[in-house]
């Protein structure tokens, strides 16, 4: 093995010899903390990183650095040894690059070199130096591992068993496997967030990179607020990779930052430093990298591409095809080598890969033919765990699934894009069956904006003339409640009697329980009491009819917070009380027992039942803590709202509401975000903030006008009335007879003509002809400019005040 080293070799060692000769034996070389190459650019960031590494390097007497190629695992480990061996002289570091030979039989020979070993005829290289680090405390770097990585695992092998006092670091994208190795995988550098301040993106490291390579090649580049918000973009698009950021900055001064982003992959994939001994673009990195995986790994990796975020090893075995079932063992060698990181979901391990490793093994799978293959396998698995999540995030095992849905978040939307020109059934299938997704996370717009996609191509194709079918029928009620949370009310009703009607010709029960339930809530919204409590009650019957224990319940909480809408606490609360006594025999899910008490808290509160209500309120949070609903959380927040403004403490008021109100916002549900800005303005104001709470509640005026929400203008004027000590006008605006000032003060208050006829004891035609009288006298044309008028005049009835939750 010594023969195999030459003059040449020993002449042009690695930067660690410098200064000695290779004829030198071990004991005239003297420690040398520099012994390691001096850098040919500035070490940028990383503090947090060394901070990690150096306990480690202290107390492991064999470290790798594992990443994938271009993560900066050389540069990160030499500055990580050069600190810790500085002032310490009684240290030898000795540094060999591993990637400039192939040959396993040569790694000994370059570790010689590198010691300064001069060869002697007989003695192995490896006897050499074990023999030579026997005499001294000495820490070895080989760099780039990877090419040789069986010489190199067992060279340190035959070092760490026969030295006590070696240690070694390696950088390698595979891991040696050997015992004893401590692995330590490089991350990419940290990016800026999105919306982060100018400060913020300047003191990342991944802008702190690009930032001073780009004033390598332009001198006085900095990163001014005006280009900001793009470098951080860039950095944030390109994964934090040391190497495609510095290959990117290098483009600075020939195209702006914005041509940069537009252009990023095709430049730093085809750009190359000048100067470098080794290729420097990211595909050479990847070819490199593939080039040491066996036929399976290969494979596997290509079809891998496909997966737009984190996957499982069950994912992995839906979208592979030629490999084992289950791929554990060539899932295994592409993380060994650093093709794909890991993370710990649960009890479950899921892998993703690098955008830029990516793009590679994609270009292979194309050029393989398996692209359209492999998508297809990719899309069939995850519209079944769409199709599955629908009932699984209502159930007993919600939180496991809440985890698994954010982790396929990307992989889901992928595969919404990929069926819209691919498999427009399997969209509506699957855009149907993820609305409880949309709704728990707050997506309620790219719900809706996914459903109304694929249900205009559906009905298109199926023309106007085609029977009802049940994935339209599941599409439009799945629409309607995304439409209703969001407060778009009347496209809301549309859309659920067209799921109603269908729904009763296919004979589809549970389908058509749904879709009254959704009518019954959108009338809610709009203060029809009577049409509400109709389509509530029709679904309750529709429930029983299938028997349903679980649908049952909830239509029954359904039915308790029309009874709210009618003031009915009574009502409410013996139908709240039935609902949580099935949901406790049941054992129901989390988040259906949480919202039941959040429910009965609300009616205990307006009963003024207080030390009642915080008992409830305090189980429904403790319920709801490990649930990721942000819909309910606002829904609890509210409620303990309500319960300190009834104690007049309004400073925790004012906190639950502010919590409430960034749940809300977060979720998109109108009619929810003017309850708790109604609470948060009062609160306020009593906090001595008037001018807050004005914001506020105009704020909340104008969403109520503006979608029609009838329901909530009581508390709209019973807010405004709180902080400005006002009560309804005793005499009616000039414009209108007092009759004609309280039909319209009723109709604001979101009762129908019918509704007003029986509560004044008129005929319906009476209320109608009032009404055209006070559209025509006033220049009204809708019933938002009615109700915008009404509030400002001070017309609407008492107030009243109705958090609302349904199921």
């Amino acid at each position: 093995m010594s023969s195999a080293r030459t003059r040449h070799d020993a002449g042009t060692a690695q930067p660690a010899a410098r200064g000695s000769s290779p004829d030198r034996t071990p004991a005239e070389v003297p420690g040398l903390p520099d012994a390691l190459p001096v850098p040919l650019s500035s070490f940028v960031g990383r503090e947090t990183e060394i901070t990690a590494l150096a306990p480690l390097l202290a107390s492991a007497r064999l470290v790798t650095l594992a990443g994938p190629g271009g993560a900066g695992k050389s540069r990160l480990a030499m500055e990580a040894v050069r600190r810790m061996v500085a002032g310490t002289g009684d240290i030898r570091v000795v540094f060999a690059a591993m990637d400039t030979i192939s040959d396993e039989a040569l790694v000994a020979g370059r570790v010689a070199t590198a010691l300064g070993i001069r060869d002697e005829p007989g003695v192995p290289a490896v006897d050499a130096i074990v023999r030579a680090l026997a005499s001294q405390r000495a820490l070895l770097v080989l760099d780039a591992a990877e090419h040789v990585r069986t010489g190199v695992a067992e060279l340190a092998a035959r070092v760490l068993a026969e030295v006590p006092t070696a240690k070694i670091v390696t950088t390698s994208r595979w891991v040696l496997g050997i015992p004893g190795e401590q692995v330590w995988p490089v991350p990419v550098l940290t990016c800026p967030a999105p919306g982060a301040s100018v400060s913020e993106i300047a003191d990342s490291d991944a802008v702190r990179l690009f930032a001073v390579r780009a004033a390598e090649r332009l001198p006085g580049f900095e990163v001014t607020p005006e280009i900001a918000g793009r470098v951080a973009e860039l950095c944030r698009q390109l994964e934090g990779l040391p190497l495609a950021i510095e290959l990117a900055a290098g483009w600075v001064g020939t195209l702006s930052v914005g041509e940069l982003l537009d252009h990023k992959f095709d430049l730093i994939g085809g750009a190359q430093a000048v100067g470098d001994r080794r290729a420097r673009t990211l595909r050479s990195v990847a070819e490199s990298s593939s080039a040491m995986l066996g036929e399976q790994e290969q494979t596997l990796l290509r079809q891998l591409s496909v997966f737009a975020g984190w996957f499982t090893l069950a994912d992995a075995a839906a979208v592979a095809e030629g490999c084992p079932q289950p791929p554990a063992v060539p899932l295994r060698r592409l993380v060994d080598s650093s093709w794909l990181a890991t993370r710990l979901d649960g009890d479950r391990t899921a892998y993703r890969m690098l955008d830029t490793l990516r793009e590679y093994a994609a270009d292979q799978l194309g050029a393989a033919g398996g692209t359209a293959a492999a998508k297809a396998r990719h899309a069939r698995h995850f519209a079944g765990l769409a199709r599955t999540s629908e009932g699984a995030l209502a159930g007993a095992r919600r939180a496991e699934w809440v985890t698994v849905m954010q982790r396929a978040t990307a992989d889901l939307d992928a595969t919404l894009e990929w069926a819209q020109s691919s498999d427009v059934a399997a969209g509506l299938e699957m855009s149907a069956a993820l609305w409880r997704w949309w709704l728990t996370t707050g997506r309620i717009a790219q719900g809706r904006h996914w459903l109304a996609s694929f249900l205009s191509r559906a009905e298109a194709a199926a023309g106007p003339q085609a029977p009802p079918s049940t994935p339209l029928a599941r599409a439009w009620c799945a629409a309607a409640l995304l439409a209703a949370e969001s407060g778009d009310y009347r496209v809301a009703l549309e859309q659920a009697s067209r799921a109603l009607r269908a729904s009763r010709l296919l004979g589809d029960v549970q389908q058509a329980s749904a879709a009254a339930t959704v009518l019954g809530s959108a009338h809610r919204y709009l203060g029809e009491h009577t049409e509400a409590r109709r389509h509530l009650e029709q679904a309750l019957a529709y429930r029983r009819q299938v028997g349903e224990e679980t649908g049952i319940v909830a239509a029954l909480n359904n039915l308790g917070l029309a009874a709210i809408d009618e003031r009915d606490y009574g009502q409410a609360a013996r139908l709240f009380e039935e609902a949580l006594s099935v949901k406790r025999k049941l054992h129901a899910d989390p988040r259906s027992l949480a919202l039941g008490l959040a429910n009965l808290g609300d009616v205990l509160v307006k009963t003024d039942q207080r030390a009642r209500a915080a008992t409830v309120l305090a189980e429904a949070a403790e319920v709801a803590a490990d649930l990721s609903d942000v819909q309910l959380h606002g829904t609890i927040a509210c409620n303990q709202g309500d319960l300190a403004t009834a104690k007049s403490d309004f400073a925790a008021a004012a906190g639950h509401y502010q919590r409430a109100l960034e749940c809300f916002r977060a979720g998109g549900n109108v009619h929810d975000i003017v309850l708790a800005l109604c609470g948060l303005g009062v609160a306020t104001h009593r906090l001595g903030q008037p001018g807050r709470a004005a914001r506020l509640l105009h704020e909340a005026e104008t969403l109520v006008t503006g979608s029609g929400n009838s329901q909530r203008l009581p508390e709209v004027r019973a807010a405004f009335a709180a902080v400005s000590g006002s009560t309804p006008a005793a005499a009616p605006p000039d414009a209108l007879t007092a009759r004609q000032a309280e039909i319209l003060g009723l109709l604001a208050a979101g009762l129908s003509n019918k509704a007003i006829a029986q509560k004044l004891h008129l005929q319906v035609s009476t209320v109608e002809r009032h009404l055209a009288t006070i559209y025509r006298n006033l220049g009204f044309t809708n019933r938002a400019q009615a109700t915008r008028y009404a509030i400002q005049q001070g017309l609407l009835p008492g107030p009243a005040h109705e958090p609302v939750g349904s199921e």
